[in-house]
């Protein structure tokens, strides 16, 4: 009998990061993978490199509003003072400089301030190192507002900053910083330009949320940066993003235009990066008009993967993006605007994806959805991965189309799984199909009668290509007969590999 003393140490590795792989910035599933260091001494050694690196700071409301376990919030305490953090348990184990990942969630403004009295606890701060310390001994936000709290306010600038400093003694090589800031407030918005300013140097990836509170962004060392940004507030401002080295960049607006003014430019204007290889832009869908976006002023010669969500690229402004030499191309939103992208020479793409949110059937009819999209198929001949994603119901598949060319589909259909079976037969190059589904049939004798109109379809169905077929359907009700006929589905696939089924209840 094996031992785990025999498994390859690389696979202990592997399964340890699959299995923590939610805890790198949720602290709750943080504390429910701990149980995996008491497996054996090789779990613990493994599990202590992949944990113990990533220190969470989380404010105490946002922390049990996902703790399922938790029954209310604590008040204050010196155990457990502020916010909840692994920081302690990291502390415990003098594992400080192993830290290479720092998450901080606060939720609203005096939730940060929350946040900043648990980093003043946890670096043991006195009023000599940090002067105005003081004051945040004891300082629960749950209070009214006393004298003390507001000296705290007036000097929060100051107090910030140092406290800042003396995070980074504690936390000396942390290269990854998350911050998820949800307050609409701008009262202490100061702590997060101030830690992102003391650590910006040697970051090598910066994740943030929140409003926009930054300034100038950038730095030799940085090689991903993602911005969520709202700007529906007083003290948001435009930051200045500076490429340097970056290789990734993500950017979010909600009321913004993104016509690169964001981005640190040349004198003549011009927008310069030779390292970046991802960019992503997205925006919410409504709310931003067609404007030009000054594509022609940007030269990102080693550019492989761009991403658009919502984005409303003036169409004079399409042809400068493929001066890049992009090797994958992902397009949400609605498809005759997906369709300007494709008029342009798209052949030399490895990847080609389409994703159609929800909301598109208040702009859009099916027919025309499949009509649009089937012209955008038809201009992927050679492209080695084209995918859709698509939230429609069955009988949406009984319009006529032919969808050449698709290898991937990933659908939600509300219901008749039937009708979208059916239809792979328009889908000649699929390989991956998966499908969320409520109720895989549209009545019950649907569901008595569908199986033998699939077997009708075998002839035609033994032509697929597909190798892999998902399905998870959520349904109160299933039955065990139900399910072997799901089962059997697998059967009319010749070359399927990977068939999966899974129920949720």
């Amino acid at each position: 009998m094996l031992s785990f003393s025999d498994i390859h140490l690389d696979i202990i590795y592997r399964i340890i990061y699959w299995y923590t792989r939610r805890a790198v910035t949720d602290l709750v599933e943080w504390k429910r993978a701990l149980p995996i260091l008491s497996v054996c001494s090789a779990w613990r050694q493994y599990g202590i490199k992949i944990m113990y690196t990533n220190a969470i700071i989380v404010e105490r409301n946002f922390y049990f509003l996902f703790n399922q376990t938790a029954t209310k919030r604590p008040a204050y305490n010196p155990d457990y003072p502020y916010a909840a953090s692994n920081l302690g348990l990291i502390k415990a184990h003098g594992l400080c400089s192993d830290v290479r990942r720092l998450v901080v969630m606060p939720g609203n403004s005096d939730d940060l301030l929350d946040v900043v009295c648990y980093i003043n606890y946890f670096v043991d701060a006195t009023e000599a190192t940090c002067p105005g310390t003081d004051m945040l001994m004891g300082y629960d936000s749950d209070t009214d507002l006393t004298f003390a709290t507001r000296r705290v306010n007036a000097m929060f600038k100051s107090i910030s900053r140092c406290l800042c400093l003396l995070l980074k003694e504690k936390l000396p090589r942390v290269t990854c910083l998350d911050i998820h800031h949800t307050g609409s407030s701008s009262r202490y918005y100061q702590f997060i330009p101030d830690i992102l300013d003391v650590y910006l140097d040697q970051l090598t990836c910066v994740r943030y949320t929140g409003h926009a509170y930054l300034n100038t962004v950038g730095s030799k060392s940085l090689k991903s940066l993602t911005l969520l940004l709202s700007f529906f507030n007083s003290a948001s401002r435009n930051p200045t993003i500076s490429l340097g080295s970056l290789k990734k960049l993500v950017l979010q607006t909600d009321s913004q235009p993104i016509d690169w003014s964001f981005i640190e430019s040349d004198e003549f204007g011009r927008v310069t990066c030779k390292t970046l290889e991802s960019l992503t832009i997205l925006a919410d869908p409504g709310k931003l008009p067609e404007i030009p976006s000054r594509w022609n002023q940007v030269d990102l010669p080693n550019l492989k993967h761009l991403t658009i969500a919502n984005k409303q690229v003036h169409e004079a402004d399409i042809g400068y993006i493929f001066r890049s030499p992009l090797q994958s191309l992902e397009l949400h939103g609605l498809p005759p605007k997906s369709l300007l992208y494709c008029q342009h020479d798209i052949s030399k793409l490895h990847k080609l994806a389409l994703d159609y949110q929800p909301r598109t059937f208040e702009k859009i009819a099916p027919q025309e959805l499949f009509a649009s999209t089937s012209k955008i198929l038809a201009c992927a001949a050679g492209i080695n991965q084209v995918h859709l994603k698509l939230d429609v119901r069955g009988k949406c598949f009984k319009t006529p189309f032919n969808w050449a060319n698709l290898t991937h589909l990933n659908v939600n259909v509300l219901d008749d799984i039937c009708m979208l079976l059916f239809s792979t037969t328009n889908m000649p190059d699929l390989l991956e199909l998966q499908v969320y589904m409520y109720s895989p049939f549209a009545d019950y004798l649907k569901e008595s009668i569908w199986l033998e109109e699939l077997k009708l379809m075998q002839p035609l169905l033994s032509e697929s290509k597909l190798v892999s077929l998902k399905i998870r359907i959520l349904q109160q009700k299933f039955s065990n007969r139900l399910k072997a006929s799901l089962e059997s589905v697998g059967f009319l696939f010749p070359q399927l590999s990977i068939y999966d089924i899974s129920i949720a209840g």
